[in-house]
This record gives structure tokens, C-alpha cells and sequence, in this order.
């Protein structure tokens, strides 16, 4: 399959209010880059946010493409991507 954007879910994050009141969790900086920058270096692809209501105009989300949606709070590794990238649906 060949997915053309990733989709990096925003879940509720009560531990980390105020911070996720203005920003998706992965807009987060964790170290130099933030959770997003990491996501997308991994999978050479594109992140959007698919955040709370209040957040949406702020961060849009482009349903209309091929995607992988991502918790966007998870830390991307090395064997987490392996992972996803091995159980992507074949074939569209």
C-alpha cells in the first residue's frame, strides 16, 4: 500500500495540560525535535493532526488520502515503525 500521509492522533492528555491546551501532544518538543518531527523522519512521510475540535482550523487533517494513523503521543522507535509498516493492509 502506498500511503501517502500520516496521521498522528491526538489522545486526551490530562498529564500534560496546560501544555496540550494550545498544541497537539505531538507538537510536544521531546529532546531537539518534537514527537512529529520524529514520526515523519521514520516514515518519510507528511504528519497531520487529528486534535480536538478547537484545535482543528489551527492543524487540518486531509481525510481524503491513503493514511496510517498514529497515537501521537507514542515515541517513534525503530521496531514500533517496523511494526506498522509490516501490518498495513495489502493492496487497494
Amino acid at each position: 500500500m502506498n500511503v501517502k500521509q500520516l496521521i498522528l492522533w491526538d489522545p486526551p492528555s490530562r498529564g500534560l495540560h496546560p501544555l496540550t491546551l494550545t498544541r497537539p501532544t505531538a507538537a510536544l518538543r521531546m529532546g531537539i525535535t518534537t514527537l512529529q518531527e520524529k514520526w515523519e523522519a521514520y516514515f518519510e512521510l507528511p504528519a497531520r493532526h487529528a486534535t480536538r475540535d478547537y484545535l482543528a482550523p489551527k492543524y487540518p487533517t486531509a481525510w481524503g488520502v491513503l493514511h496510517v494513523v498514529v497515537n501521537g503521543a507514542a515515541i517513534a522507535s525503530p521496531a514500533l515503525v517496523q511494526f506498522i509498516q509490516n501490518n498495513l493492509p495489502t493492496g487497494t
